[in-house]
């Protein structure tokens, strides 16, 4: 049947109900020998952020499937297997709209019903052999109230707060057992020790009760344990003494209780009730100045980083010395740091500084020792915990987490992260800034509260993952416990190894509401965590920042300096006061923050570099205008002498301009009568030239009419052959039309007009040549007039002829031809004499033209030359008029500015 274990924070309820689920875990026994029970722990703590699917999914990956729709613990256990949950912070959901925390009705429903229905599916999962354990705190303080339909099926059992002689006994046992070896005199002082500090813990739960401003004034026994705890830091080396005991006390009360608080009111009240506790019980001999009154007024530090170089493991808790002392020492450390670090820091080590940092370190040093630095912007909380890290000889990490970090990355860097701190053993250091709770907050406070409170991250490792992390912790496992554990005994051991070797440094504000929402909703935020309050600067650290900003600047004057300094801190001092004033006037809170000191000063140097870089530049454009004026005063007398030259210049400049003007027009006068004539005697050549195209073309039109009948007889020619010739010559009585043809051809060869004339010019074996080199040019008009006569015959046609020769056709062509070529070269003869002579005439015009064009072409070349001297005889006259000009003004100019 479920329990619930129901009692005040601090009294051990996470702790016994632990211890009993371990023993039960070692024992197999069962209600009857036959059938023995192996019981499987599994330990999850809810928060407020925690929703129903992670509750669910947390229990469904504990279990295995049995069969369809029902799960139960894994068979390969044990026999008779029986898991049982036990749920911390049971009441920490948050409460929906309608008053239902839906983790807590998932779980009544397993309860209820013995089982779940499937997100995904919609199907009922049957869950069998598993059973609730839950423990939580009244509610309050961010608990709720746990609905009445869940809490009937638990069995309810209550822890009381342990009386006062349980605790007294409790803690003297356990301080009288460390300090054993100690002095009798450091033994005597047990019981003392345990009734002031139980009288000042039950004293801060009466009067500093939490507020909105001081949501984590949630004092419970674990503040005392760690008092405790940090008193059995010491070896009987360093206490010797009853008062170096009471000093010891001092300081560990005030780092767990005082250094939480977040004002003076608040701080002197506890100091004077420490005060006023350690003086009614602790009671030994004063000597020396060795009085309790004398804790009071100095800062009392411990820590075990008072020696450098000496390895962890081998450092020795003990009060450190005076704050100039660790001063230097702390330089020391910052030196080194910024040797083997990539980021550099340049803390300024003010006492406020100092006494963070060691505290921060005292904290980082403890067993599972985890910080939460709670101050405003700026007062320099995130380099205090890489320092204290450094010093602690923890690796510090930091995840840059931007827009697109989503919870997977994280996830991923938190593994590798518990890689490297359970599996490698690797001292680490997690600081988690404001901004990043801010932004990615949903993502990372559900996991920082689990880190916190048991280390377990529900589904942080699954599947591959998990093995792998078994197999490689088993063989660390088995050389420190000497033995093979099981799956649970050395995923257990593998998260110890993570909370022994990783820290958590986190950094927040206490401006607005999300520090206070976050205590109420993560409580191991505030019980799990030394916490370290940041106060605003005081004026001597306000001193020592602006000496280290103001005081090594060269560009500030040595006599100014401390006045700046001094001036810098009374600004600050008098906004943060006028800022306090306002919140007691109008209940608004106004912060001024180290960060706005710091961007004061910031922007004064700034001003400061500029202004000067201003002031050099018009002190360098002063003496730029000053060497301009001594030049000025020597380029005077240059310039005069010069302006003197220029004068004969000008004038001579002046005569040459004139003549070249006169030349220009004169030539241009006889250019212009030259281009008149050319353009006469072109127009008598253009006209020429076209009477003598026309004579061309009359003459060729005529040639046109004979030239085609002449080639066409002389190719019939050339189509005849030997073979054609043979066979006219061949004819004893020639045909009528052969014999015309012949005679014809008689009649132009010269021969008489008979046939055996005929036959004898048939039988030139040069016929054809001849009749093709025939000298048509230059027929006599006799030879024509016979021939004209065969011509006018109506049969003395190729048509005919062709009837009754192909080679008399050919030679009838020829002759035709001849005939028509000889009339027309009588009427082309001259014409063509008439053009030979317009040619003639043409050429002569033409050269005397371009005779004419030459000397035009000269002329003008000579003016172009004449045009181009004047030009450049202007030009220069008007540079030399410029200049003479320019030469006036310069020296107008330098005479005004002498």
């Amino acid at each position: 049947m479920p329990v619930l274990v129901v009692g005040q924070s601090g009294v051990g309820k996470t702790l016994i109900v632990q211890s009993l689920l371990a023993e039960l875990k070692e024992s197999t026994k069962s209600a009857t020998p036959k059938k023995p029970t192996t019981y499987l722990p599994v330990y999850v703590s809810y928060s407020a952020r925690t929703s129903s699917t992670l509750a669910r999914e947390l229990f469904e990956s504990r279990l295995e499937k049995r069969r369809k729709n029902v799960i139960g613990p894994p068979l390969t256990a044990g026999p008779n297997p029986k898991m049982i949950f036990f749920v911390d912070d049971l009441n920490m959901p948050k409460p929906e709209t309608y008053g239902a925390q839906p983790p807590l009705e998932w779980m009544r429903q397993v309860v209820e019903c013995a089982g779940f229905y499937d997100c995904e599916t919609l199907d009922f999962k049957t869950a069998v052999d598993v059973c609730f354990v839950g423990s939580c705190a009244p509610p309050g303080g961010g608990r709720n109230t746990i609905s009445q339909r869940l809490l009937r099926h638990f069995v309810p059992l209550t822890v009381p707060a342990p009386s006062d002689m349980s605790l007294m006994q409790i803690f003297s046992t356990i301080l009288t057992g460390f300090f054993k070896p100690f002095a009798d005199e450091v033994k005597s002082l047990t019981s003392d020790i345990v009734r002031s500090g139980m009288e000042v813990y039950k004293r801060l739960l009466e009067d500093l009760l939490p507020t909105p401003a001081k949501a984590h004034y949630t004092f419970n026994l674990r503040d005392l344990a760690n008092v405790i705890k940090g008193m059995m830091q010491v070896t009987s080396k360093t206490i010797q003494t009853p008062f170096q005991v009471a000093s010891l006390y001092n300081h560990e009360m005030l780092r767990v209780f005082c250094d939480r608080l977040i004002d003076d009111k608040d701080r002197k009240y506890f100091k004077n009730l420490l005060a006023t506790s350690m003086k009614r019980h602790l009671k030994f001999d004063e000597e020396n100045g060795q009085t309790l009154q004398s804790l009071r007024k100095k800062a009392i530090l411990y820590g075990d980083f008072g020696k450098m170089g000496v390895p962890r493991e081998d450092r020795v808790y003990a009060e450190l010395g005076d704050i100039a002392v660790l001063k230097a020492l702390m330089e020391n450390y910052r030196d080194d740091y910024n040797l083997t670090q990539s980021k550099r820091e340049n803390i300024i080590f003010f006492a406020q500084a100092i006494q963070h940092i060691s505290r921060i370190a005292r904290i980082l040093r403890q067993p599972r020792g985890n910080a939460l630095l709670i101050g405003v912007g700026g007062s320099g909380k995130r380099s205090c915990g890489r320092l204290a890290s450094f010093i602690c000889e923890l690796e510090c990490v930091e995840i840059e987490m931007g827009k697109s970090y989503s919870a997977n990355d994280w996830r991923e860097d938190l593994r590798n992260l518990y890689r490297q701190a359970g599996l490698q053993a690797k001292p680490l250091s997690l600081i988690i800034s404001d901004n990043q709770l801010e932004s990615k907050g949903e993502l990372i406070l559900e996991d920082i509260n689990t880190i916190l409170s048991s280390g377990h991250i529900p589904n942080l490792f699954e599947g591959g993952d998990m093995e792998q992390v078994l197999v490689e912790i088993s063989p660390i496992y088995q050389d420190k416990m000497g033995a093979a554990g099981d799956r649970d005994k050395r995923y257990q051991f593998f998260i110890d190894q993570v909370r022994d070797n990783l820290r958590l440094i986190l950094t927040m504000s206490p401006v607005g509401h999300s520090f206070r929402n976050r205590c109420q909703m993560f409580p191991s935020l505030v019980s799990s965590c030394g916490i370290d309050w940041f106060d605003e600067w005081n004026e001597d650290a306000l001193l020592d920042v602006a000496r280290q900003f103001l005081g090594t600047r060269k560009d500030v004057p040595a006599e100014s300096r401390s006045g700046l300094i001094q001036m810098a801190v009374e600004v600050h001092a008098s906004v943060r006061q006028m800022s306090h004033r306002f919140y007691d006037e109008q209940k608004r809170r106004v912060y001024i923050t180290p960060a706005n000191y710091l961007e004061f000063i910031n922007i004064y140097l700034e001003m400061l570099s500029s202004k000067r870089s201003d002031l050099a530049a018009l002190r360098d454009r002063l003496d730029k205008g000053i060497s301009k004026l001594n030049e000025t005063n020597s380029m005077i007398s240059s310039m005069q002498v010069d302006l003197e030259k220029l004068g004969p210049q000008l004038q001579q400049k002046a005569v040459e301009v004139e003549e070249l003007m006169k030349n220009i027009v004169h030539d241009q006068d006889e250019a212009d009568k030259v281009r008149a004539r050319v353009s006469e005697e072109e127009a008598i050549v253009k006209q020429q030239a076209e009477e003598t195209e026309a004579i061309a073309a009359d003459a060729q039109k005529d040639l046109d009419e004979a030239l085609p009948a002449l080639e066409k007889a002389y190719k019939a020619l050339d189509s005849l052959d030997k073979k054609d010739i043979a066979e006219m010559k061949a004819f004893s009585k020639p045909p009528e039309l052969v014999m015309t043809v012949m005679e014809a051809i008689c009649i132009l060869f010269k021969c008489q007009p008979t046939w055996d004339q005929s036959k004898k010019v048939l039988g030139d074996p040069i016929l054809l040549k001849k009749i093709q080199e025939y000298d048509k040019d230059n027929v006599p008009e006799s030879m024509l007039k016979k021939i004209r006569v065969y011509i006018e015959k109506p049969n003395f046609t190729p048509e005919e002829v062709e009837r009754v020769s192909k080679a008399a056709k050919s030679m009838c062509m020829w002759v035709r031809a001849i005939d028509l070529y000889s009339r027309v070269i009588k009427e082309v003869g001259p014409k063509r004499a008439k053009l030979e002579k317009a040619k003639a005439e043409l050429a002569e015009t033409r050269a005397h033209l371009q005779e004419k064009q030459d000397a035009l072409a000269a002329v003008e070349k000579k003016l172009a030359e004449l045009k181009t001297s004047f030009d450049e005889s202007v030009a220069s006259k008007t540079a030399l008029a410029d200049k003479a000009l320019e030469t006036k003004v310069h020296l107008d100019r330098a005479n005004r500015l002498t």
